[in-house]
């Protein structure tokens, strides 16, 4: 993350074009971003440098969405955590009962995933101590 860059999200998904795409339209809109490919990481970054929004898929090797978003949850309490799923409803449901501040059907426009980034990062700018 560039010093010129005031928000970091974490884009978490085992699809790497997903990463890429992801990534770059955050980029393109002067946001930093780190990656991961699976929960244990996603977690690992999380510990070392935690990110303003999390943008977290649902269905993943290793350790899946759910599972990380519990111990996000437990980890972060307050931090924004955006759920995707191409998978249907019920897993995005789950993720919402369990603390998703928002989530976001694959395949998403590129305007959806820009808007639910810029309301999550103003719920986090809301939850900053002062």
């Amino acid at each position: 993350m560039t010093e010129a860059q005031e928000h970091l999200i974490l884009v978490v998904d085992d699809d790497p074009r997903v990463r890429e795409l992801v990534t770059r339209l955050l980029a393109e809109r002067g946001l930093g971003y780190a990656t991961a490919a699976d929960g244990d990481e996603a977690l690992s970054v999380v510990t070392k440098h935690p990110p303003d929004v999390v943008l977290l898929d649902l269905v993943m090797p290793n350790k899946e969405g759910i599972e990380t978003l519990r111990e996000l949850r437990q980890l972060r309490p307050a931090m924004p955590v955006i759920a995707m799923s191409g998978t249907g409803s019920d897993n995005l449901a789950m993720a919402s009962a369990l603390g998703a501040t928002a989530t976001l059907s694959k395949p998403f426009r590129k305007e959806q995933l820009l808007a639910v980034v810029e309301s999550a990062l103003t719920l986090e700018t809301e939850d900053e101590p002062y």
